[in-house]
Order: C-alpha cells, then structure tokens, then sequence
C-alpha cells in the first residue's frame, strides 16, 4: 500500500479525524487525549496505533508518560497545511465557528471547548508552581541542575558590543542581571507577573543597561518582527509543550542573521522535575533539538554540553536566524508537494 493512500484509509474515521485535529495544536500524554475525546483507553489506543502506522502520529515516551504528536516527517512536508485546511485548525470554538464554509461535527467543538479546559489546566498549574517556588527554584533544584554553570556559560556566547537582548522565560532575572552591561539593551519576558516582578527587584541595581519587561508567553512573544539582535532561551524549552513553536517565535522577533542562544537539559528519565520543577519535557535528544532549530529557521553555528556541579546534563546551542525572505522561498516551495506516494 503506498504512503499515500494508507493516510488517506487512517483519516477515514471520525474519531481518528478528531485526534489529529487535537494533535495539530500540540503534543497530549495519553491520560489527556482520553480526557478530551471522552473515550475507553483501548479504542483510543487502537487509533493511535492506525494513525502512528501511517506516519501520521509519533509516540514519545517522557518518564512515566507518552506525548503523541503530529509526526517529525509530516510537520516537515507540505502535508501539514493540507491537513490544517482540510480538517479545519481553529484556535477556538470560536473561529471555528466564524469561519465561512467551514463545518465541524458538534463533538469536535465540544473536543475544542475539552482540550481549552485541558491546556488552561496545564497553564494554571506551571504559572502556580512558579508563583510558589520560582524565587526558590534554583536552590531546590541545585542537586540536578547547576545554575550558575549553566548562566555562566549562556554569558561567555554572548556577542560583544551593544545589542538589544531579549530574555526569554527571564523568571527571576538572574540571568539577564548577569547579562547586564554597558550599551545592551535587555528586554526581559515572562508569562508569570509575579517572576517579572521578581526580575524587577532583581535588576533594580543594573544601572548598565536599558530595561523592558513584558508579560507574554513564548508561543505569542509580545515583540515585533526583527526587535532584537540576540534570542536566549535559558532553560525554558523544557516547560513548553511544543517547543518547535517557540523557537519560531524566536526566529521572528530576531534581526536577519540574529544569534539565538540556547541553553536546555539533556534528556534524561528524572521524573522529579516534572513532577517537583513544572518542567513538561524531561531534558531533549541532541538529534530532535537540533532538526527543530533547523525546522524554525536557524543554523547552528556551535554546541557544547556540560553539567557543573549538577547530576543533569546541560546542552549549549549558538545558532543563527536564516532572514525570513529564505524561510518563506522554503515554505512557498514545500507547497508545491502532495501527499507522498
């Protein structure tokens, strides 16, 4: 059977039509995707099972759990937006609903209206965890993650010279405080107004560099297109769901040939930092890391690891956004495809 009609007979189902519409959003443990369709676990694994045979879906294991996603191959071909129009991909009950000629099943708006309430879960309980414990988050983490080696390193692949940084997930400051220097412009960004307001206490002493603070998440950055020079993602891309999202987002808020500046965990199997730190990735494999920061626009330019005093591993990435004219020729030209096969 070629690859082609065998995504054509896994979308023949209503029900497997409901799930790749929810997976389009974004990667669902198991134990969520059965909340949202309201289904037994084992008709929900069988779908599954269709949709991942047809190289539809991939199946991750994070510790305890499995997040199944839009597979890596379909998110990179002209498939995706095939199957965005032809399913209908709505951020809301809403749009889907004001949108002209466009029909869902009733069960699919209620699917919409499950999975917000979901999301809205997930969102509450990191913002809580932060609003808790982001002060103390260093200190209680310190046995598997060494920040100062990690911050220390993020500061050494800075570029010389004045330019305008932004922080992204900024938490306390602590970094951006260490970032600080004569001529930077820093704008720092988080989605938890307690940790600005902590950054804010923290950086009241940084005379050297002009300071912005804005409340946003890092799938919808409150800046402009090309506002910044330089991109760090410090220890952030573990809490987002999809990560591939905000490394786009980055891309967009650079300058052409801007400099991204990540600093992530290995992956690992401590199912303590998701469960103690709100972390929702459990660290990630250099191979997928580094095709998503090719996926989003950039190129890398160097990589290092290293742990400090830490048990857990850190991976240090210095990539370059490609200019947004090159990654639109790309995305007109994957366009021209067709389903495979």
């Amino acid at each position: 059977m070629s690859e082609g009609v065998q995504i054509l007979k896994a979308l023949a189902d209503e029900s497997r039509l409901r799930i790749v519409r929810l997976l389009l959003k974004g990667p669902l443990h198991v134990n969520e995707i059965l909340e949202v369709l309201q289904m037994g676990q084992s008709r929900v694994s069988r779908h599954l099972k269709i949709l991942a045979d047809a190289g539809l879906l991939a199946g991750r294991r994070e510790g305890s759990r499995i997040y199944y996603g839009i597979s890596p191959e379909i998110r990179q071909s002209a498939l995706l937006s095939s199957l965005e129009m032809m399913l209908g991909y709505f951020e809301t009950r809403e749009e889907a609903g004001s949108r002209p000629g466009m029909w869902l099943p009733e069960e699919s708006l209620r699917d919409f209206d499950r999975l917000a309430n979901v999301l809205d879960a997930r969102k509450s309980q990191t913002l809580d965890h932060f609003f808790r414990y982001g002060a103390l988050q260093d200190e209680m983490q310190r046995d598997y993650v060494d920040a100062s080696f990690y911050r220390s390193e993020v500061v050494s692949m800075l570029p010389d010279g004045p330019v305008t940084i932004v922080d992204l997930g900024c938490g306390t400051g602590e970094l951006s405080v260490a970032m600080a220097a004569p001529g930077r412009d820093i704008i720092l960004v988080d989605q938890s107004q307690a940790m600005l307001d902590e950054a804010r206490k923290s950086l009241g002493e940084a005379k050297d560099s002009n300071l912005d603070f804005r409340l946003g998440s890092m799938e919808h950055l409150p800046l402009a297109n090309e506002e910044a020079d330089v991109a760090v993602l410090s220890m952030v891309l573990h809490h987002v769901p999809e990560p591939i999202g905000a490394l786009k987002e980055a891309a967009r808020v650079l300058k052409p040939g801007g400099l991204l500046i990540l600093a992530d965990l290995d992956h690992h199997n401590e199912e303590v930092m998701r469960s103690s730190f709100a972390d929702f990735w459990l660290g990630f494999e250099t191979e997928n890391l580094e095709q998503d920061l090719e996926d989003a626009g950039f190129q890398v330019e160097a990589s290092h690891s290293g742990k400090g005093e830490g048990s857990l591993a850190c991976l240090f990435y210095r990539a370059v956004s490609r200019p947004m004219e090159l990654n639109q020729a790309e995305a007109e030209a994957a366009a021209t495809g067709a389903i495979p096969g």
